[in-house]
Order: structure tokens, then C-alpha cells, then sequence
């Protein structure tokens, strides 16, 4: 099937955004070649994202032993992406536990985003109210350290 340029397909992307693929390149892309796939990244996400750099042990939802630990790279209220080399496959239900300093933050996410041999995006989807708090206070003290800036 042809599109016509600007036509938008195949969205996927990290937690709450979305990434395009312009099947066409524009007119103004005239010196690319027809078909070419042209990236584009809209954020769609609800609360900001902050760099942050601390482990996290992760494990299937209703398994007992921890599949995997790595290393979160940015996190929101709403999700994070987990460093990896392995992730896990689109929609896998997973429990996290995210070490920062002398706490645990423990919540339920679905990978909502996978690049292979990179890391996932993975949004929370059952964060229970002391949870939320410690989640919180992490962002609040990357705010205030200058270290977690928003992007």
C-alpha cells in the first residue's frame, strides 16, 4: 500500500509517548528517497521524566525469583527505562523493585516500550500510596540536586 506523505504509521515508543514513522518523506525531504522511514517523537507523557541512576531488581508478575537486575536510567511518576540488553517483550507484566538510597520503591509496571539490546520503557500500573511517596520524594531530591532536570 502507498501513502501519501505526512501519512502517519506504526506508533509505538517509551511510556505515554509516541513515536512516528512517516511512511513518505515530505516534499520539503525531496532529497531523501521515496519510502524512507523519517523519526519523529511526540510526548505524550503526563509527568516529566528526571535522570536517575540506581538498581533495580526485576521479576515476572507471580513468579518468585528475580529474573533480572539492571539499572534504571530515568524515571516519572508514571514509569521508567530500565537499562538491559535482554528486555523483556512488549506488555510483559512485571514487579519492580527500584533501590535508591536507603529505600525500596516496589511496583507493578507493563513494558510499554522495547529496544532491542538497549533497555525498556516500562509504565506503572500499581503503585501503592507509601510507594508513591518514596517515588516521589526520589524526583522531589533529583529536582533539588540539579541532577535529575527534566527532558
Amino acid at each position: 500500500m502507498r501513502t501519501a506523505p505526512g501519512d502517519l504509521r506504526n506508533w509505538h515508543g517509551h511510556a505515554n509517548s509516541r513515536t512516528i514513522f512517516v511512511a513518505e518523506a515530505s516534499a520539503r525531504d525531496a532529497n531523501r528517497s521515496s519510502g524512507e522511514h523519517v523519526e519523529q517523537t511526540l510526548n505524550r507523557r503526563k509527568n516529566s521524566r528526571h535522570r536517575l541512576h540506581c538498581p533495580v531488581r526485576i521479576r515476572e508478575h507471580g513468579l518468585d525469583a528475580v529474573v533480572l537486575t539492571s539499572t534504571v536510567s530515568d524515571i516519572s511518576l508514571d514509569g521508567c527505562y530500565v537499562d538491559t540488553l535482554q528486555p523483556f517483550p512488549m506488555g510483559a507484566r512485571l514487579e519492580l523493585t527500584i533501590m535508591h538510597a536507603d529505600s525500596e520503591i516496589r511496583v507493578r509496571g507493563t513494558v510499554c516500550s522495547v529496544h532491542a539490546r538497549m533497555g525498556m520503557g516500562i509504565a506503572f500500573v500499581e503503585v501503592d500510596n507509601e510507594n508513591r511517596e518514596r517515588l516521589e520524594r526520589v524526583i522531589t531530591a533529583q529536582k533539588e540536586r540539579g541532577v535529575g532536570d527534566s527532558f
